[in-house]
């Protein structure tokens, strides 16, 4: 069924806006591709969509135009570096806006790389508008999702637009893409059918010739490589939603192929899955059904999951390491349905069954013990040392430690507990109890009603009932207990918190919103301007700096009683010794006034969540100085970590907010006592375990380095230096040690890395030092002043000029080995020299005075054979200013003018350049660019260490950093090199040097998902 917005009827489905000029071609395409999911996937009918193939001429809008807006149900917007110009685009978006358009019907597709949709949070809008059309600007409330139209419509898969075709056609992308997948697989089918079909005719014509063999094997290369990039287009899809399911389906297609497209869909898995810990699957084939609730060990080493059968007679369980990523015990467990359960050592767990009985379940022997027989309610909590059962009806808890030894107590219904104070309080009708590693002590034997919290100076408060509090302060051997009360007229009281714990005073308040502290002169009044009609439950929760939060009528008031510090701009500079209020700006009317808006502390009391009545998966979160809704709540941690679903799914912390997972959708999730980890279950898919801090799955590293390190031109060799030694190190790892020599810093490295100029140390002379470990000392005039190696004069066309390198001082021109002055220096025109085994190259800028032509150019030539065999040829006019990062790698050049985003690479056959491609970087403060992988991957960097990674071929990022690495801009050389199947970007200042460690193999890419994800496809 479709989607509708009320009753409204609709003609067409979508309405496809675009320029005639710019983009008529895409949106055929489009139109055509989503028509085809639609003949695939469609149910009670087609998907209608308008599309005006006729160029408007000026004027208004015309009527059959007006008619069509009014009668589509969603609005697609086509974008290309001139639609900005099409004013019908800019009518047609406000038109259908201003006729019942919604913007959650509304979809941007990008089929120009050119147009920048980067978004701005500060501002809220997009960080380029002026490139859009005037009508997106300021249009939508958050950062507006959009499709990349060229990945879609590669060849004749349409997987990658079922994230489109899903919203307008009212289906779950979920359900689709395994639609999908069956689809492409049933396509394999008859591919292998043909194949088979080919090997038939091969062996009847078999006299005819060979050609029909090499047929037959490029139709299966091809057959397969469709597979390949299929599973590949659908992985990128999945990275919307589900990292592991990416992960599943680009490891379907890296089993298949390891050409360019897979591999870059390997890194853009990568990067996506940065926040993606362990990913695992319920055994649902071994249970018979799914899992439906999920859990974290309070030591967060374990993680739980559990599902019930439809017949409400049995539960599945499953217990996997966090750490190991290996599931450790799974099995069923018959006599109803389990509901809640708490760990309390890796073997064992207390749990509530659906009829009311608690159980310990005993791991690794699949054992259930009950610990009583059937209650009028079962409820489990975490203790510090275990858990507690509490049985209802019977007014008994169970007191579970972590070696399985069960202490019962009869009349304690309530528990706090306080971990890293080794202290446990419980309370009931029976008294209060004090659980610590020593054992189990009653402390108050008069009846209570229940315990509140236990402070970091293991002092604790309980409830005795509505206007007494029984605090306990630890002494020598024992507690000393006494009684506090709140005054008879009060509708609520809390025990006060300051920076030390509890105070042993009580915070109160009347049905008058009156708020005051027993022993304290003088009251304050809560939200004077309080609705009067239907109101909340009265409520006063403690802070800790000394406030409170009182909850009255409508409205939610901090107060700062006398004493108290508060923030003197907040509350209009009154006085310390006064009483102070601040409105929080949580405002809500509930539809029972007996709803308690309260649902509790967090962060050591630093904030207090109220609910939303209006907007029940809202929550506030009151802090000292006001408050803040959190959108889509999830669940919220100890320390006010907060799991939301605003668009994606989130953590937010006060200050931060780090998006974890693509997609909103979550039948379960928990998040560990620490915050660090969020566990997120949905449908079918596996259970992932998230880390709330960015990047902590990130394929790439980090390391740090106190020694030089240099990289000739070519990338073919390091040179290493420390204080004591230079080494150098060729492609595959091997080490050649060239002695210890005199100490000091390299100056210059020879193009093909066969030698280095070093300066002594505390003397103004230098030497040089060969791979042999021979010293010859350097020219005097070369002592101060920076040093580089020029080809010889003629080199653009003279093979020997091109590999006779020379070290020359850039600040006299002179020859650092002879001393003798060579006329002036060509160092400020040659951008990049570099002599490798196979060839060389130089990049190197024409005199400022030549005509002909860019002054950018690139000198080649082949050092396999004999001759001077010399090419030199300019580069293209758009990369060859003089301000511009270049990088060349074979027959492909980019260029990134300075200040600009726009990344331009081109490509050549013979002497003739062609655009390929432009790519657009969201850095700021560039410092190089660099291709690698024979030109396949375009790195982008900046001087904070920050980098994006391109896929030349699709124009993809695929991998990127936007975390800054090192906070210092006095780079001396930024470098890369390829070793070992990674890319290395060296960043290295006066003081230290940084390697980023990027893997651009197949294989360490697949290793690396392997290791988060354990997908069937990554073998035993």
């Amino acid at each position: 069924m479709l989607n509708g917005a009320g009753d409204r009827q609709y003609r067409y489905d979508a309405f496809i806006s675009y320029r005639t000029t710019t983009s008529a071609k895409a949106a055929k395409q489009l139109q055509r591709a989503l028509v085809s999911l639609s003949k695939r996937h469609g149910t009670d009918r087609r998907i209608a969509l308008f599309l005006d193939i006729q160029s408007l001429i000026a004027g208004e809008l015309e009527a059959e135009i007006k008619s069509a807006l009014e009668s589509s149900r969603s609005l697609i917007v086509l974008l290309a570096t001139g639609t900005k110009e099409s004013p019908w685009v800019d009518k047609e978006i406000e038109y259908w806006l201003g006729h019942g358009g919604d913007l959650s019907r509304f979809f941007l597709v990008r089929h120009d790389p050119r147009v920048n949709l980067e978004w701005n949070e500060v501002d809220q809008n997009f960080a380029f508008p002026e490139g859009l059309p005037t009508s997106l600007s300021g249009l939508f409330p958050a950062e507006q999702k959009w499709l990349e139209l060229k990945v879609s419509l590669a060849g004749s898969d349409e997987t990658a637009l079922v994230g489109l075709y899903a919203p307008i056609a009212g289906a779950k992308p979920e359900d689709l893409l395994l639609a999908e997948a069956d689809f492409q697989q049933r396509r394999r089918r008859r591919t292998r059918l043909v194949a088979m079909a080919l090997a038939i005719l091969l062996v009847v014509a078999v006299a005819s010739g060979g050609a029909a063999v090499v047929n037959w094997r490029r139709a299966n290369s091809e057959a397969t490589q469709a597979r390949a990039d299929a599973n590949a287009a659908q992985a990128l899809l999945a990275t919307q939603g589900s990292s592991s399911l990416a992960i599943r389906k680009v490891l379907e297609a890296a089993d298949l192929s390891s050409s360019a497209s897979v591999r870059a869909a390997l890194l853009a898995v990568s990067d996506a899955a940065s926040t993606l810990i362990h990913a695992f699957d319920f055994p649902r084939d071994e249970a018979g059904y799914s899992a439906r609730n999920v859990k974290f060990s309070p030591d967060h080493r374990h993680l739980l999951a559990w599902g019930s059968s439809a017949s409400q007679k049995d539960s599945f369980l499953a217990v996997w390491g966090v750490e190991s990523g290996k599931r450790e015990y799974s099995f069923r467990i018959s006599g109803g349905v389990i509901g809640d359960i708490v760990p309390i050592s890796p073997t064992q767990a207390v749990a509530c069954r659906s009829d009311s009985t608690p159980v310990v379940i005993t791991f690794n022997t699949s054992d259930v013990h009950e610990l009583q027989g059937r209650t009028t309610s079962c409820r489990v909590a975490a203790s510090t040392n275990g858990a507690v059962a509490f049985a209802g009806g019977t007014d008994t808890a169970y007191v579970l430690d972590s070696h399985g030894d069960i202490t019962r107590i009869a009349g304690a219904t309530s528990l706090a507990a306080r971990p890293g104070t080794d202290v446990t309080v419980l309370a009931g009708p029976g008294g209060i109890w004090l659980i610590t590693p020593s054992g189990t002590e009653r402390v108050y034997s008069q009846p209570t009603d229940s315990a509140f919290a236990v402070d970091w100076q293991k002092r604790w408060f309980v409830r005795r009932d509505s206007q007494t509090w029984v605090f306990g302060v630890p002494g020598l051997g024992r507690y000393a207990v006494s009684e506090v009360a709140a005054d008879s007229a009060a509708v609520d009281s809390v025990p006060q918190i300051d920076a030390s714990g509890f105070t042993g005073a009580i915070g109160e308040v009347n049905s008058a919103g009156e708020v005051r502290i027993v022993g304290t002169p003088g009251f304050a009044q809560a939200a004077t301007d309080a609705f009067v009609g239907p109101y909340n439950r009265t409520r006063i929760q403690p802070m800790s700096d000394g406030s409170f939060v009182v909850v009255w009528r409508n409205m939610a008031t901090i107060v700062w009683p006398p004493g108290v510090v508060a923030n003197q701009t907040l509350v209009g500079g009154l006085a310390q010794d006064s009483w102070r209020t601040l409105q929080s700006g949580w405002r809500h009317v509930p539809t029972n006034p007996d709803d308690d808006a309260v649902i509790g502390p967090c962060g050591e009391w630093r904030a207090v969540f109220l609910r939303n009545w209006t907007f029940p998966e809202k929550r506030s979160l009151v802090t000292f100085d006001g408050s803040t809704d959190v959108n889509g709540f999830l669940a919220a941690g100890t320390d006010c970590g907060v799991v939301n679903a605003d668009g994606a799914i989130a953590f937010s912390d006060v200050g931060k907010r780090v998006v974890i997972r693509g997609g909103s959708g979550a039948d379960a999730v928990d998040i560990s006592v620490d915050e660090s980890l969020v566990a997120v279950l949905q449908s079918d898919l596996p259970i992932e375990v998230l880390s709330t801090s960015p990047g902590a799955s990130r394929p790439w590293t980090t390391r740090m380095y106190g020694n030089q390190e240099y990289v000739t031109a070519l990338g073919e060799r390091r040179i290493v230096a420390d204080y004591e030694r230079t080494e150098s190190i060729d492609r595959d790892g091997k080490i050649a040690n060239w002695g210890r020599g005199k100490l000091g810093d390299i100056r210059a490295v020879h193009p093909a890395g066969s030698e280095v100029l070093r300066d002594v140390t505390g003397e103004t002379r230098g030497y040089f030092l060969d791979q042999t470990g021979k010293t010859t000392p350097a020219a005097a005039e070369c002592a101060l002043g920076d040093v580089k190696y020029v080809p010889s004069p003629g080199f653009e066309s003279s093979r020997r000029a091109a590999e006779t390198a020379i070290a020359v001082s850039e600040s006299n021109g002179v020859d650092c080995r002879t001393g003798r002055p060579i006329g002036p220096t060509r160092g400020a025109q040659i951008l990049e020299y570099g002599i490798g085994h196979d060839f060389g190259r130089i990049m190197w800028r024409r005199e400022p005075d030549s005509s002909d032509g860019s002054a950018l150019m690139v000198t080649t030539w082949g050092r396999a054979g004999p001759g001077d065999d010399v090419t030199s040829r300019p580069l293209p006019d758009a990369i060859g200013g003089s301000n511009v990062a270049v990088a060349v790698s074979g027959d492909r050049a980019a260029g990134l003018p300075a200040g600009d985003h726009l990344v331009r690479v081109f490509g050549t056959a013979g002497m003739q350049w062609h655009s390929e491609a432009t790519l657009t970087t969201q850095l700021q403060d560039v410092s190089g660019i660099a291709l690698a992988d024979q030109g396949s991957l375009l790195v982008i960097y900046a001087k904070d260490g920050t980098f994006e990674l391109f896929d030349v071929a699709t124009g993809r990022l695929v991998m990127a950093n936007r975390t800054p690495v090192i906070q210092a801009a006095d780079f001396r050389s930024i470098q890369t090199y390829e070793s070992s199947g990674y890319l290395v970007v060296i960043l290295e200042s006066t003081s230290k040097r940084n390697d980023l460690e990027i893997p651009i193999s197949v294989d360490l890419l697949v290793n690396h998902l392997c290791q988060i994800y354990r997908a069937p496809e990554c073998g035993p």
